[in-house]
This record gives C-alpha cells, structure tokens and sequence, in this order.
C-alpha cells in the first residue's frame, strides 16, 4: 500500500498509469465518488487531485491512499473536535496508526470509539470461553488423576485420600477480565462525554454478556499481561484487536489525531474541518457576557427552531446563518464561519441576506487566517445601505496560535461588536 502523505486544502499530482485501468476507466474506489472529498482534474500526464476541508486517511484505489494532516498543529485539532463535539466518522472502514498522547483532560474519543465498535464484533462473533482445570483434593470420587494420587497420598499409604480433576466450560477467563475491566471504564467515561454517548449501548451490552466474569482491578491484570494474548485462539482476530485497545484504555492512554509510523491502531477517522470550524466558533461564543438586557447566548441557525423565512411575504425559503447571537430581545448579531482559504464575495452577499432577514444591524464573517496573512482579529469591512444599514465585519482567527487565548480575543471582539 503506498500512503501518499498531504495537507489539507491542498492538491497532489498522480501518474495516469496509476489510477486508469486497462480499458481506460478510473480504478477509484466505488465508496469514494460523490463524497466531494477530493477533487479530480486532469493534466499533463498526470491526474490533479484537489483535496477539500478534511483530515483523515483517504483511500483512492486498493494500492493508494492519501493521508491527509491539517496545516495548523494537530494539537489545536484535537481541542477544536472535543470542545466543539466535532463528528468522527470512518466512512471506508479502515484503520491507520495514531500517535499516543497525554492531554490534560484525559478523553480518548477515538480509542473508545474504536473499543466499542471491536466490542459489537466481539460479542457478534460470540465471548471466548475456555476450559479450566478444576482440582480438588479429599475422599475418591470420579475422574481422579491417578498419577498425582499416586505421587502424594497412595505411595505414602494413604489409600483414603485422592486429587480429582474436573474441567469447567467457562467465560471468567483473563481475556474476558481485561475487556470486562476496560469496558466498565469506557461506559464511565462516556455518560459524560457527548462524543461517546452512541457508544454506551455496546458498552452495556458487552457488560451483560461478561456478567459472569470476575471483577479485577487494573493493577491485579496488568501483572498478568505477558499471558493475556496467548489465552486465545490465533483464528480470534476480533479479540486481538479488543484486547490490544482494552489494555490500552487500562494503562489510561490517548491518543492525538495525528499519524504515526508505529502507533495505536485504530479506526481511520475522517474529519470535516468545514463542520469542526464552524462547531468550534459556535462552543467559544455560546455564552457571552451579559449587557443589560439579560442572558446573551449564540445559537445554531442550522437547526430548524432557530430559522426564519427570508421572505416577508413569502414562507417558502429559509435563512440559516451559523451564528445568531441573540439576548432576550432577539438576534442582535448575525455570523457565519467559513473554513476557507480566503474570504469569498459570496459570503458577504449571504451575510448581508441573513441581516436583512433577521433585521439586526452588525454582521461578521469567520475566517482561519491564511498562513501569510499578517492581519489578525476583527476587521471592519464597511456599512451598507442608510436606514436601515448594516455593517459587515471580518475576523481572522489564527489556528496555528495557543487556543485558549485565540478564544479570548474572539470572545472579547464579539462582545465589543454587540456594545
């Protein structure tokens, strides 16, 4: 496989050899055209592959794939996909290697995830059971193993007294702990985290189906691991690789969104930096300082209750900023975020739309600041129209930068912006 290494919002060149066919036609995969993942154009013996607002590993054909990483630290990614409730999809089933980390707060999305979803074939395949050698030493009774009964009671006459041997059919096994051990864990972690919260039916599911397995604690299994993955069968490939995650979660690692060459592997997540920005900038400014006309809070015009027809008279369309910070007279402010190279005339003729529908008189626009762009923060574009008018702004944030105090300065300008 050769992984074709990428950043986002970027594009690649492909030799034609390597992506036509004998008969000419395209070897891309089925599952990947109509995604708008990339974008493919011809050229000079060549194919350019234009790659959208992504980050995650992209298969092209069974032998390509792109793995594409983000321009600003991974780092700041991982804050923007937990502090927004970014979506983690794997939309191609696959899996690639991810870079162990320590965060300060510890949430490892992407190996609960992963866990969960190894959990549902594990218990699909059905739990590992095995037999255990039961001893038990007294009076004769069947199956008793002459040999060590000759060794410790009859060759020192003592005909009374025999070692019998059963051997029980049973799940309580150190596999079985460790996942029963990490799944707890995982079930904890997710009832407060809104990122994890489709993985707690599994978890549960998997904790009914090991109820009968002991309880153990981190310590008392991590003493044992040198035997954990020779206990089962090498046709259980299901649970190498949720054991493999349960010790992991055990040993409370992360994990960041970066690749490595010899990471943890698990599910290949696809993000939409697009989706992820606009989340993000919506979480900073969710609630704002209030200005004496109650509580100010921002709102996602995406969502159905939050929309209003553009049309006075005409019910037909509606409007759906991605901002619409509002008190308790209304919508004061209307904003959009625009994960975008640069700012696009379009969106200003949006904008100014969404102010005229909402009827407010400030607009601004969000945008990543370009890497060699110099300007930072709000920037006033200028007032459109007389009575009434609306004045349109920008603001730059810079992702490359410590995110805390990017959110600060944002936080501040919007705030400013409704004074």
């Amino acid at each position: 496989m050769r992984i074709i290494r990428v950043n986002e919002r970027s594009s690649v060149k492909i030799p034609l050899d390597e992506l036509l066919g004998s008969g000419g036609d395209l070897k891309l995969r089925p599952d990947l055209i109509g995604k708008g993942l990339v974008e493919i154009k011809q050229a000079r013996n060549a194919f350019k592959l234009q790659v959208n607002g992504l980050v995650g590993r992209i298969p092209l054909t069974d032998q390509i794939t792109l793995d594409v990483q983000p321009k600003f630290p991974v780092s700041n990614l991982n804050r923007m996909i937990y502090s927004s409730r970014g979506e983690l999809q794997n939309p191609f089933f696959i899996d690639r290697p991810y870079e162990r980390a320590q965060h300060q707060d510890y949430l490892p999305v992407p190996l609960i995830r992963s866990f969960a979803n190894s959990l549902r074939e594990l218990i699909g395949n059905g739990i590992f059971k095995d037999y255990q050698r039961q001893t038990v030493t007294g009076s004769p009774k069947p199956r008793v193993n002459i040999l060590k009964t000759q060794q410790r009671y009859w060759s020192r006459l003592n005909p009374t007294m025999a070692v019998m041997e059963s051997f029980n059919f049973t799940n309580d096994n150190l596999p079985n702990q460790c996942v029963k051990l990490a799944a707890t864990k995982a079930l904890s972690i997710s009832k407060n985290s809104d990122h994890l919260k489709g993985c707690m039916p599994t978890l549960a599911e998997s904790l009914r189906q090991l109820q009968n397995v002991k309880a153990r604690g981190p310590q008392e299994i991590l003493g044992e691991l040198h035997q954990v993955q020779s206990v089962v069968p090498v046709f259980r490939n299901d649970y190498s690789k949720a054991l493999e995650q349960a010790l992991e979660i055990i040993r409370h690692a992360d994990v960041s969104l970066g690749t490595a060459q010899q990471g943890l592997l698990l599910e290949s997540f696809v993000i939409s930096l697009d989706d992820v920005f606009e989340k993000y900038v919506r979480s900073i400014i969710k609630e704002l300082p209030q200005q004496g006309f109650g509580r100010v809070a921002t709102f996602d015009g995406n969502i159905r209750q939050h929309q209003k027809s553009l049309f006075v008279d005409n019910k037909r369309y509606q409007v759906k900023p991605d901002l619409i910070v509002k008190d308790q007279r209304g919508a004061q402010l209307i904003g959009d975020a625009k994960y975008k190279l640069k700012p696009k005339e379009e969106d200003r003729y949006q904008i100014i739309t969404h102010a005229l529908s909402y009827q407010v008189g400030k607009v601004f626009l969000v945008y990543p600041k370009p890497p060699n762009q110099k300007l930072t923060g709000v920037h006033r574009l200028g007032k459109i129209g007389r009575a009434p008018s609306v004045e349109v702004y920008e603001y730059f944030f810079d992702l490359d930068k410590d995110l805390p105090d990017e959110e600060i300065k944002f936080r501040e300008a919007i705030s400013d912006l409704l004074s």
